[in-house]
Parts: structure tokens; C-alpha cells; sequence
């Protein structure tokens, strides 16, 4: 082997491996990017939600009625599919019409909140039973 030979194939190896870890990079960045969007609409939407609550003043309230849908189209797009259904799940759950105990409305809360910590966290040790509510869903 020559040494152009040898010049060409370190070139053309380096070039590889440089294309490699721009995309690498570009996929970690976005991943990035999008787990901190997550973070900041399920600490949004968990914070909204205290308006729910019988122990909730007038103004958290009125805030809760004003933004849950427009919070909500926003776990349409960025939330994980589990996250998504476990809001859904919670939402028929608090659906006065369906007629669910204050428990089964709680326990919804509490698996979406769940959720959104192992989709954040990639796991957690939290259970429902360690999670105190305080108040009850009107």
C-alpha cells in the first residue's frame, strides 16, 4: 500500500466518522429538545390542574377552564403515546357524566402523573399509594 492510498483511506475514514456523529449529535439534540418541551407542559399541565380541586380558588379555576384544551392539544403532539392515553383515561375519569367515585378519580390522577414521570425519567420507584391529594375533584 502507497502512502495516497493510505492518505485517502484515513480521509475518507474520518469523513465517515464525521457524518456518523453529526447525525448522532443532530438525533441526540432533538431528543434533547423534545424531552424539555415534555418537561415544561406536564409541569404546566400538573399545575393547572390544581383548579380541579375543591380546595382550588376562583382564579385557578377560571386559569384551568381557559387553558386545559389548549394544554391538551399540546399533549396531542408532544407528550408519548402512554402519557396521551393516561390524560385521556383521566379526563373521562373526572367526566361528572360517567359518574366515577372520588377514588377512581384519583387513582387516574395519580397514573398520569405517573406516567409522565417515567416517560421524563425513564423510570421511577414512585407508586400511587406514595402520592398524597389534597382536596377533591369537583
Amino acid at each position: 500500500m502507497d502512502w495516497s492510498t493510505l492518505i485517502t483511506s484515513i480521509a475518507l475514514g474520518t469523513l465517515i466518522n464525521s457524518i456518523i456523529v453529526y447525525f448522532l449529535n443532530k438525533k441526540s439534540i432533538k431528543y434533547r429538545q423534545a424531552t424539555e418541551i415534555r418537561r415544561e407542559k406536564y409541569s404546566e399541565i400538573n399545575e393547572l390542574l390544581k383548579g380541579l380541586y375543591d380546595n382550588a380558588v376562583l382564579e385557578e379555576r377560571e386559569k384551568m377552564n381557559r387553558e386545559l384544551l389548549a394544554l391538551y392539544r399540546s399533549l396531542q403532539v408532544w407528550s408519548s403515546d402512554k402519557v396521551l392515553l393516561k390524560f385521556i383515561a383521566f379526563l373521562k375519569a373526572i367526566d361528572n357524566a360517567n359518574n366515577l367515585s372520588q377514588g377512581d378519580r384519583n387513582k387516574a390522577y395519580l397514573e398520569f402523573l405517573i406516567a409522565m414521570r417515567k416517560d421524563l425519567l425513564g423510570k421511577t420507584k414512585i407508586k400511587p399509594d406514595d402520592i398524597f391529594i389534597l382536596g377533591k375533584i369537583n
